[in-house]
């Protein structure tokens, strides 16, 4: 059981080396796996890859669902060693449909841009980004799309809206811990009205209480990570040990080009990965509003 002092809050608050940030990641991600169990999506999904296999036809199909759909979210994923990006991942939410719909974009698989393929993906972005359409993600979407640029996919004037959920997230969280507690206080609380965070309200197994944990991330000015939020709201584990992966591999087996070095099972933990990181980003969506 782990013990929680004021020694140790102001550990964690002061800034780490690079070292001890990532033995806290570790050491949170064993944490998290040991309590909670692990994250599984409410929905179904379909995964279709965009890359050099993919046809005009495939194309043309998904460019018709995006241009009935309206709300997208957005995720990325870069090479560990090379930092070069390397995966655009975009989940529509569709209302109506039995499940998910992500697309995973290889950008180091694209066709030749010179191709009609190529243009087709180009025709997708365009669609994707029209005026009229909401894009959400998890921090700065444009910091998340900047570095995508150099592969001539899109420009990032954008007239769609653009919702940063890590900022609203962070706002929301706090507000509905005040007003929880206002509620204790007055004894005043409408159960028919409430909603409840699955996260207990003392638990020292957990690093914090949702309160202490709060108030320790608005006194540092510091943002929710999403795999935290996935924890105090849902009481699941999000795992985030995948980020920091070799993603230019080429991860649909359709590929000439994928390194064949790679198993099947890595390819299919790095899918996973880039899939439940869009997919509880939209049940965290639903949820606040």
């Amino acid at each position: 059981m782990v013990k929680i002092s004021s020694s140790n809050i102001q550990r964690t608050s002061a800034n780490p080396s690079a070292a001890d940030r990532n033995i806290r990641k570790d050491e949170k991600e064993c944490r998290y796996e040991q309590l909670l169990p692990p994250y599984y999506p409410c929905k179904s999904h379909v995964i279709h890859f965009i890359n050099s296999a993919t046809t005009e036809e495939e194309l043309k199909i998904l460019c018709n669902v995006i241009q009935c759909t309206t709300d997208f979210i957005f995720d990325t994923e870069s090479d560990i060693h090379s930092h070069t990006p390397a995966h655009i991942q975009i989940l529509l939410v569709q209302q109506h449909s039995e499940y998910f719909l992500i697309l995973l974009i290889e950008t180091t698989h694209l066709p030749d841009i010179s191709s009609s393929r190529f243009r087709e993906i180009q025709n997708l972005f365009y669609h994707l980004f029209r005026s009229g359409t909401n894009l959400y993600s998890w921090g700065s979407f444009k910091d998340e799309l900047t570095q995508f640029e150099i592969y001539q996919l899109y420009s990032l004037s954008i007239p769609s809206r653009i919702f940063d959920i890590q900022r609203l997230f962070t706002r929301w969280f706090d507000e509905y811990i005040h007003i929880k507690s206002d509620d204790k206080n007055n004894n005043t609380i409408n159960y028919d009205d409430s909603i409840f965070i699955h996260a207990p309200a003392l638990d020292p197994e957990l690093f914090l209480p949702p309160a202490m944990m709060n108030h320790l991330k608005v006194m540092n000015n510091k943002l929710w990570s999403l795999q935290d939020a996935i924890a105090y709201l849902f009481y699941k584990y999000l795992s985030k040990r995948d980020t920091l992966r070799s993603w230019p591999i080429g991860l649909d087996k359709r590929l000439s080009s994928r390194n064949k070095n790679y198993s099947f099972n890595y390819r299919r933990r790095l899918i996973q990965y880039a899939s439940y990181d869009c997919l509880s980003l939209m049940e965290i969506i639903l949820f606040i509003h």
